[in-house]
């Protein structure tokens, strides 16, 4: 199940992404770079550096969307582990979102992605409007059924499916 700070992180990142090579570019950027640097002054160069440089990437490139959907994942981390050293920038980070989008020129306010999770045992779901799916964490491996946990109500171990994945009772197909 994705937590609210994974969610977030993902809704900064996405904001931030998509801010760049755009009129609300400065802004965005100054905003992050003020993030850390008022928790993480060691930090603040190397997001600031990394900051220009993804959005001269953004602004250099003919396929923005790949790019940004490449940056994508890279933000994401980088603000789910800032968030998880500072839980307390949680506030910082949805204003500097609502802010952010406020300001987008209009194509990309569609871009930016309302995420939506699903869970239940040993599963879970994501969705998208506007965007791709992308999971970039991996919480274990799941584990396997036995054939009598997968075998649906009422049929027994023995039946298998037939060559068209259908079920049919075995030796019958």
């Amino acid at each position: 199940m994705v937590d609210e700070a994974t969610a977030l992180a993902m809704a900064g990142a996405t904001t931030v992404v998509a801010a760049m090579a755009t009129t609300a570019w400065d802004s965005t950027r100054d905003a992050v770079v003020r993030m850390f640097r008022s928790r993480e002054t060691a930090e603040q160069h190397t997001v600031q550096g990394q900051l220009t440089a993804h959005d001269h990437l953004v602004r250099q490139t003919e396929d923005t969307e790949q790019v940004r959907q490449i940056l994508l994942p890279v933000w994401g981390q980088q603000l789910e582990t800032f968030l998880s050293r500072h839980p307390d920038a949680a506030g910082d980070l949805s204003a500097l979102i609502a802010r952010t989008r406020n300001e987008l020129p209009r194509a990309e306010q569609a871009w930016v992605v309302q995420n939506i999770t699903a869970s239940a045992p040993r599963s879970t779901a994501f969705g998208t409007i506007h965007g791709n799916v992308i999971q970039h964490n991996h919480y274990g491996s799941p584990t396997e059924a036995t054939s009598a946990e997968t075998a649906p109500e009422g049929e027994s171990e023995d039946e298998a499916e037939g060559d068209d994945g259908a079920r049919t009772p075995e030796g019958s197909a």
